[in-house]
């Protein structure tokens, strides 16, 4: 853990202030830490399995820090084909979060499915007729027993991929 001592100022340590006060004498128009830039490293990523051209990545317990990664290696990679198999796609990200993983799929338009990967859905998803495997479900599915989300699953790949189930199945 680095130490920080209070700042006097807005500069966060005498060199910084030394630095801009030099600038400000010179006329020249400074601003301190006003613009955030992105950056990218060269990393490397490699896919739990592939088939073909498509890659199916495999998460139980999936940290931000992973899901950060995965969203490099897609927005580096637009055209890549990835697939995540979800161990609990209704499990949330974190204690205070009400979003699942499943949502957070959804929302980032990342194709998702449940363990075990339905059949019919794989064989869509690898010929390119289905994107979002799965509809955002509600929350009350994730109090349903682990048969009744596959029942669920199976039920809402049948449906619209808008539809919304409640947790005994039927369409809200």
């Amino acid at each position: 853990m680095r130490f920080r001592s209070k700042r006097n100022g807005i500069y966060r340590s005498g060199v910084e202030k030394a630095v801009g006060e030099d600038l400000a004498q010179q006329g020249l128009p400074a601003l301190y830490e006003a613009v955030k830039l992105h950056y990218t490293q060269a990393k490397r990523y490699t896919p739990d399995f592939t088939i073909n051209d498509s890659h199916i990545e495999v998460k139980g317990w999936w940290p931000s820090s992973d899901r950060a990664k995965l969203l490099a290696v897609i927005h580096s990679n637009p055209t890549i084909r990835i697939l995540v198999a979800l161990e609990n796609p209704h499990m949330t990200l974190n204690k205070k979060s009400k979003t699942t993983y499943a949502q957070w799929c959804m929302k980032h338009g990342i194709s998702w499915s449940p363990i075990p990967i339905p059949p019919e859905l794989l064989s869509q998803w690898l010929s390119g007729k289905r994107t979002y495997p799965a509809p955002v479900q509600t929350a009350t599915v994730q109090m349903a027993q682990p048969s009744t989300q596959t029942a669920l699953f199976t039920a809402l790949s049948a449906e619209a991929d808008t539809t919304v189930m409640d947790r005994n199945g039927s369409a809200l």
